[in-house]
This record gives structure tokens, sequence and C-alpha cells, in this order.
């Protein structure tokens, strides 16, 4: 392994280089501003899980619904009833740890710029560290929560509406008929995520309806039903399957999905390897999280231990999420569409 040493404080600031990494990541976080955030009604919770376990997995508890709790009352009679029990169950998050490959920079242009822009090799590092890092932890989101609803029963969760042999572009009404797969449950969708393929298809068909488009960025817009919305080009929302492409558009509601963030992004103090080449700077990121998806417990015996995002945390069988916690079956805050468009 090359030697290295401890790069000097005048060319390179550990404590400032932390500070633009958080900076970036907590800011970088305001992106998906409609569905993340540490208030109530935001769909994913930014923290709140809370220690209960240790090691790679966190049971955060909660109590069952009772079934039949209230029942006719029979005033003349005095035979024992039956008690209805409220018991506690746990939601189980599921821990992912993070690193960035080792960053090196060659000295010459570390001396070259620090010379002249104090600062600026510090926020180089945190601003693509911040990126990287956000936009993984927004596909392990839209994986684990596409993962968990398709999972559940999909007739009463889901509107599917692709075919390998017929195209079928997002509408409005397609919107509407998955709402109506809630029931009487439609208004706890409060907003919606989705490609941007998803959301040309929408505004398309409102201009073909003669329909002006609102901003979104208050209450949505005719479109999505005045439900805000987000606009993912997330891996995520698409698969490549036959002739046509498929896209997943999701329905959250308030408290749906919790995200921890356990460690913060940490820039590992910067060190100088002389004997390469080209003698460089080396330091690199770590960070871990957990998620946590209301009514549905990571399946610790089949997902097993800081999982791979885009295969084992997005396994649709094999119960990485498990069966035994999907309390909500047919109340589910959920509700899961999806939309097609030509192979691109």
């Amino acid at each position: 392994m090359p030697d290295a040493v401890t790069l000097p404080s005048d060319l390179y600031t550990p404590l400032l280089a932390q500070e633009y990494l958080e900076y970036q990541f907590y800011g970088g976080l305001g992106v998906l501003d409609r569905c993340v955030g540490t208030t109530p009604d935001k769909p994913i919770q930014l923290g709140g899980l809370g220690f209960l376990q240790g090691g790679s997995y966190i049971d955060r508890p909660r109590f069952s619904e009772i079934s039949g709790l209230i029942v006719r009352r029979d005033n003349t009679s005095f035979a024992a009833v039956d008690i209805a029990k409220l018991s506690s169950t746990n939601d189980k998050a599921v821990l992912l740890s993070l690193r960035s490959k080792p960053i090196g920079i060659p000295m010459a242009d570390v001396l070259r710029i620090a010379k002249t822009n104090r600062g600026a090799v510090e926020l180089e590092v945190a601003r693509q560290s911040a990126n990287a890092i956000r936009k993984y932890i927004q596909n392990a989101l839209l994986y684990a929560i596409r993962a968990a609803v398709l999972g559940m029963t999909n007739a009463a969760h889901t509107k599917t509406v692709w075919a390998t042999d017929a195209r079928t572009n997002m509408s409005t009404a397609l919107l509407a008929q998955g709402l109506r797969l809630m029931g009487d449950n439609a208004e706890d969708i409060s907003c919606w995520c989705f490609r941007s393929e998803v959301a040309f298809d929408l505004l398309e068909h409102q201009l073909g309806q003669g329909n002006l488009i609102a901003d979104r960025a208050a209450n949505g817009a005719v479109a999505t039903l005045n439900k805000p919305y987000e606009v993912v080009d997330s891996a995520a929302l698409t698969v490549a399957d036959g002739g046509f492409d498929k896209y997943y558009s999701i329905g959250m509601g308030a408290g749906a999905v919790f995200l921890d963030v356990l460690s913060a992004p940490i820039v590992a103090p910067p060190q100088i390897v002389n004997n390469a080449e080209v003698p460089y700077m080396v330091t690199r990121v770590d960070m871990d999280f957990a998620i946590a998806i209301k009514g549905v417990a990571w399946d610790s015996a089949n997902g097993g231990a800081n999982p791979a995002v885009a295969t084992t945390l997005a396994t649709l069988s094999g119960c990485s999420w498990g069966s035994s916690q999907r309390v909500w079956a047919s109340t589910s805050r959920w509700s899961l569409l999806t939309s097609v468009a030509p192979a691109r």
C-alpha cells in the first residue's frame, strides 16, 4: 500500500470540508421537499426511528389495529364478553452503509487551486460526494417503496395498464382510477412521485383537453388531481420490459416511510501519497442510514443485512419485506400505477 502523510492544513482544511459536505447533503434533500421532511405531513419522514436494537436493524414499535372493536351491547344480558387486545408490533428498518470510492486529487492541482481559491478543493469534494449520496438514498427509497407495495396484494394497491404490444400513456383518469382503489382512504394520498416521461404524458393529456397546467409548487395541478408531485428520473421507477418500457408512479401518504440518517456523511482526513508516479491527495466519504416502511417489516432472514439497493432491497419475490407486518392490506396509504411509453 502506498505510503501516506497528512496533508498540511494550509492547503486543505478537514473541518471546512466536513461543514461543506453536511451543508450540501442536507440542502440537497430539499430537492424532494414535497416528499421528504421532518413535519408530520411529509410522506417520507426524515429522522424519528429511534434505537431499540443495535446492529444492522432497527425495531420501531407501534400498536396494531384492533379488528371489530365496536359491537352491539345487549342490555338484557350478564354474560361475559370477549376482550379486544391492543398489542404492539414492530416495523423493522434496515441499515445501509455507504462509502465513496477513494477520491484522489493530483497534488499539482491541489497546490494550484488552493493557493488561488482557498476552500475550492474542499467544496468540490463535498459537492460531488453529497450529490452522489443523495441520488443513492433517493434510489434506495424508491426501490424499497416499489418492492414493498408490489409485495402486497397487487389488485388492492395497483392499477396496471402495461402490455407488451400496446402503448398506454399516463392520464389524469388513470391517477383517479388508482385513487379509487384506496376507497375512502383516497384522501390519504398526499403526494405523487413519477418520472419525467409520466409528467409529460400528463402535461400533453391536459393540453389536449384544453386545460392549463398550474404551478406544481403550490397544490399540484389539474393533471395530478390537485396533489403536489415530484419528478424523479430514477432507475427504480422504470423497467425495460418487452417492446415498451414500464413506468411506475407512486402515490404516498403522510408518514409512510422513515429515513433515518444514523451517521451523517463524514469526510476522512486527507493524506498525501508520495510513492506513486504522480503524488496525490486522497480522501473518502462514509455514512449510514436506515429505511423503514410503515406497516411493513424488513425480512432480515431473507433480505439480510446492509442489502444492495438495486437487487436485494428491491426484491419483488422472496419476501425481503416481511408479510407478517402488512397491516395496511385494505387501507394502505399507497397507490402504485403503471404508465407506459415506447422504449427510449
